[in-house]
């Protein structure tokens, strides 16, 4: 909770609703209570209208009157039912083939889009759809093809249509040449027509007005409709029904802003028939001038005012005019839970200071622009508090069930039959038994077999051993053999989910998850799934490019469930829409960005915004200014007022404040309204030294690299010593290794061993041989290439059969990589043999991937085990050899001294001084009488430069001499430097006078697996 003085005590506001109910159970008018039907924007306010009511009423048997939502009275008056959100689509699925059919009869299975690719712009078209119902526009002009465009005149609407959209957006005749300016961008230069482009767009306005037809018929042929097709016709009804007829209920419409159309023309009709009252909420100086006049630079304020002008409220009804600003904190803080825990302590101080008890605490309301929000907010919330609703839209890709479900999904689409048994993908799995909730019904066993897959390397798990494994998961484990059969599919997916609910029933009581969230979620999900079983097998769904599972997915993403508690106690935790109406002593909102409130758009739609307007269609604009209005309005009759924001920087521009915000700053001089940041308060690590003594139990560790012992130092070992004396110590001494996880693409690392193995495999039929023509020419055959990098590469990509795949059965990643390789070993090849075009340059190849382990003995007192592996040794002039390092990297191929090899951070430099090291080695532990030439084989510089760089050092190429060629007398010789370096380095690894110590080169620790434990 923020410092600050204690919360003032403020005297409440009378609710809007309060003073509507007092109205009508006044002595005049409480008898005729059971005659009215109030008529509301949402079913929230209806709830707390009946409680105002019931509070006023004195007599006990009064007939109550009738309380609905706009939409549920003109669903009422059109008797009509409404199809549920998954039959609408497949209704609208199925008009759209038969469109498609009905213009292109010839090639009109080409034409269809597949259904899971349909539903993403499905559900636009249902919504422009009933849009246009609501707007009473006519979709076949709406939607007229460009070829009559000599027949399109600026304006299709009716007077009555005209003096409807002029009531609600005072539109002038400009606004009906809305509709020529659309059609401008489908002419080309001169006005000539645009070719493709502009057959499309014709194409796509033709079908849509006949889906809109065929789908209209198919709902009107079973009595149902959509909320727009109800509203339409609910119109229709009342226009037709006489007056003395209409006026034997009253009609009240409580607190609306943006109606449409069809909504204005059905309260013109019930005003003129004399059976309607209207109750508009503008009486705030959030929304007035000083002087009482509308601030109309807000579009929604001035467009509720003009509602109020054309419908006015009863003239002996006075709304209780507000005359003060409530007290508006504005709270920043770079972190959106952080937002929700600080929500959480300044509810239980109010509580615990009695501004929210029992009998009050549905006087305070937090709302959440983001859904997101939710979950953090209720886990932040205090056990002291008396009571929670909550009621709004929670999406179903915020539970954690939509997560673990998406890893299913993930896991069975990708599975792979390797002979006769099926295996997943390491990661699937991971992910699967990783998630919190599978970590929660079996932790450690989980943790077991993860330990397993990562020290064994699995890329491929088998199904029947993770069943035997984990018997209780057979649900999820057992493979979908037919992914393009629904039944087998929907079986699935329905053991999936029946099976996920007894778990999370059976453990709820212990407390492992939350009932009244993840429970009734995968409840609400069976039965969900159970309707799009029965929807597909209805209309027919079949798949082509996708699976059922991958539907079901895409269909569940799109859903949300209303969460609805008990509106009328506890603090309300509520959306922007369902503040409609309502009126609160205290509110909080979350997430107060830009992007957020408002966000970045309201209205998806495929009717620009031209044609919207010229039509009478909402503007895209207009849901922005009435969400504008609602959060207002909320704030109008409140008397604290808390505004939080996040202020971290985001790459979508969403970590801006909210314009609401910046409005209540400037240009609300009378309000008070402070605004602070708040840090989130944390102490920074201290960083600290670590120093490892030579202890004789760490010299005795040391001991297991000297001659006898059973480890041995290697040209890695030693490059980690270079590079940090510590990371040495974790990573031999004590054989600390980060975890080495397969990935589920092809790494640096595999590109590099693709590299390295298919060089060894074209050059390994050719031991102790001269390399000439016919050797270079047997290489160089593709065939020889694929007989190794095929397989290899079908393997690492999780190809089910990689020894007999084909390059044609190779991903694209895999055949990328298989070219990529291709031309990498090609060019070294090329350039090669162009170097053994000179006589000199010509080599006998003696061994490639070439492995050598013995004891090394550095000094008389010093003897170590070391390992090296060499790429490739060539015979050059019939005596001295060639070391070959292949480097996929970037390594530099030249140093400017032998003391560069070995300071810390010179990471382009091991190269080098790995190949010297192997060549000291080699002379010491193998052949003391050969000369040695360190080659690099810089293959990016290969392919840029078509030529192979010398090893060089103060810019000279040399030789490692052998042994008793040297003069061991001349201390500046670069191999008498080398062995004396490296002779230096190797003594101070196993004196105890010198520790073990964190290198000063910061730098080199930005990729160590160690940081952490260095805290740097």
């Amino acid at each position: 909770m923020p410092s600050g003085s204690p919360y003032k005590i403020y005297m409440p506001h009378k609710k809007f609703l309060e003073q509507i109910a007092a109205y009508y159970t006044d002595a005049a008018r409480i008898d005729s209570l059971a005659e009215i039907t109030f008529i509301f924007p949402n079913k929230r306010s209806a709830m707390f209208l009946d409680k105002y009511i019931r509070r006023h009423m004195t007599a006990k048997y009064i007939l109550k009157p009738k309380f609905t939502t706009f939409a549920r009275f003109a669903a009422h008056t059109a008797a009509m039912s409404q199809p549920s959100k998954h039959e609408l689509l497949f209704m609208l699925y199925d008009a759209y083939v038969k469109a498609v059919t009905e213009r292109n009869p010839d090639n009109a299975d080409e034409q269809i889009k597949d259904f899971d690719k349909f539903i993403f712009w499905g559900d636009m078209i249902l919504s422009d759809f009933d849009e246009i119902d609501k707007a009473l526009a006519d979709p076949r002009i709406l939607y007229t093809n460009l070829k009559n465009l000599h027949e399109l005149t600026a304006d299709y609407l009716t007077d009555e249509q005209k003096e409807i959209v002029e009531r609600i957006w005072g539109a002038t005749p400009l606004t009906f040449n809305y509709i020529d300016t659309f059609w401008l961008h489908t002419k080309g230069k001169d006005g000539e027509e645009q070719s493709e482009l502009t057959e499309k767009f014709l194409s796509l306005w033709q079908i849509l007005a006949r889906i809109y037809e065929l789908l209209r018929k198919n709902l009107a042929d079973s009595h149902r409709g959509t909320p727009g097709m109800q509203m339409r016709e609910a119109l229709r009804r009342i226009k037709d029904t006489p007056a003395s007829r209409l006026k034997r209920r009253r009609y009240v419409f409580v607190g609306l802003s943006d109606v449409s159309n069809a909504e204005l023309a059905i309260m013109t009709r019930l005003k003129e028939a004399g059976c309607a009252d209207f109750f508009w909420d503008i009486e705030s100086p959030l929304f007035q001038k000083p002087d009482g006049s509308i601030i109309r630079e807000n579009k929604a304020f001035s467009m509720v005012s003009q509602l109020r002008s054309k419908f006015p409220m009863p003239s002996d009804f006075t709304l209780q005019p507000i005359t003060e600003f409530p007290h508006i904190d504005i709270i920043g803080m770079p972190s959106a839970v952080a937002q929700a825990k600080l929500t959480g302590a300044m509810l239980a101080e109010m509580t615990d200071s009695k501004q929210i008890n029992s009998a009050n605490a549905v006087n305070t309301a937090v709302v959440l622009p983001d859904p997101a929000q939710l979950m953090p907010l209720v886990l932040s919330l205090p056990e002291n508090i008396p009571g929670v609703n909550v009621t709004m839209g929670m999406p179903y890709t915020s539970t954690n069930f939509a997560t673990l479900f998406s890893s299913i999904i993930a896991l069975q689409r990708k599975a792979r039959k390797l002979g006769s048994r099926y295996t997943y993908f390491y990661q699937d799995v991971l992910d699967v038994l990783l998630h919190p909730h599978m970590m929660q019904l079996d932790p450690e066993h989980v943790q077991t077999v993860r330990r397993r897959i990562i020290e064994n390397k699995q890329f491929n798990i088998d199904a029947e051993e993770l069943i035997t494994e984990f018997p209780h998961l057979a649900y999820i484990f057992t493979p979908v053999k037919n992914l393009d059969n629904l039944n087998e599919t929907y079986d699935y997916v329905s053991s999936l989910l029946s099976n996920m609910t007894e778990a999370f029933k059976t453990n709820v009581d212990q407390g492992l998850f939350n009932k009244s969230f993840e429970y009734e979620f995968l409840k609400y999900f069976s039965k969900q799934t159970a309707e799009l079983r029965d929807l597909m097998e209805k209309y027919g769904i079949t798949m082509r490019e996708s699976t059922f599972l991958t539907l079901f997915d895409r269909t569940l993403q799109a859903m949300n469930h209303n969460l609805e508690g008990t509106p009328l106690e506890g603090i309300q935790i509520m959306g922007v829409l369902e503040t409609r109406g309502l009126d609160f002593d205290n509110v909080f909102y979350l997430s107060m960005n830009e992007r957020t409130l408002p966000r970045r758009d309201y209205t998806k739609t495929m009717i620009p915004n031209n044609l919207r307007r010229g039509y009478g269609l909402a503007p895209i604009e207009q849901s922005e200014n009435f969400y504008s209005y609602h959060f207002f309005r909320s704030l109008a009759r409140a008397r604290r007022v808390t505004l939080m924001y996040d202020t971290r920087t985001q790459k979508n521009g969403g970590s801006e404040i909210s314009r609401y915000l910046n409005q209540l700053r400037n240009l609300y001089p009378g309000a008070t309204v402070t605004h602070r940041l708040l840090p989130i308060e944390g102490t920074q690590p201290e960083a600290y030294a670590i120093r490892v003594e030579k202890t004789p139990e760490v010299m005795k560790q040391l001991d297991n690299f000297r001659a006898g012992g059973h480890k041995s130092l290697s040209a890695s070992s030693l490059k980690s010593y270079l590079d940090c004396s510590l990371k040495f110590y974790f990573k031999s001494v004590l054989g600390l290794n980060e975890e080495d996880t397969p990935v589920d693409y092809l790494d640096s690392a595999q590109l590099g061993t693709l590299f390295h193995g298919v060089v060894d495999h074209l050059y390994k039929p050719y031991c102790g041989k001269l390399i000439g023509d016919s050797e270079w020419d047997e290489m160089m055959n593709g065939q020889r290439f694929d007989e190794y990098l095929i397989p290899e590469i079908a393997k690492k990509t999780g190809h089910r059969s990689p020894e007999t795949a084909t390059a044609d059965d190779l991903s694209l990643e895999g055949a990328m990589t298989l070219a990529q390789i291709r031309a990498q070993v090609n060019t070294m090849l090329l350039v090669e043999r162009d170097n053994c075009s000179n006589p000199k340059n010509s080599f006998t190849y003696i061994d490639g991937e070439v492995i050598h382990k013995s004891p090394w003995q550095i000094n008389p007192d010093l003897a170590v085990n070391f390992k090296m592996i060499i790429d490739r040794i060539d015979r050059m002039d019939g005596e001295t050899l060639r070391f070959i390092d292949y480097k996929t990297g970037a390594d530099d191929s030249g140093v400017d001294s032998v003391e560069g090899l070995f300071k810390p951070g010179s990471f382009k430099k091991r190269a080098i001084f790995q190949l010297m090291l192997y060549a000291e080695a080699y002379q010491q532990m193998v052949d003391p009488n050969s000369d040695i030439v360190p080659s690099l084989y810089i293959i990016k510089d290969i392919m840029k430069e078509g030529k192979i760089k010398d090893v060089s050092i103060s810019q000279k190429k040399f030789v490692y001499e052998a042994p008793s060629k040297r003069d061991n007398a001349d201390e500046k010789s670069v191999v008498n430097q080398f062995r004396n370096e490296l002779h230096s380095m190797l003594g101070r690894i196993f004196d105890d006078t010198t520790p073990f110590e964190q290198t000063s080169k910061v730098e080199n620790c930005t990729y160590c697996p160690f940081i952490q434990l260095c805290n740097r």
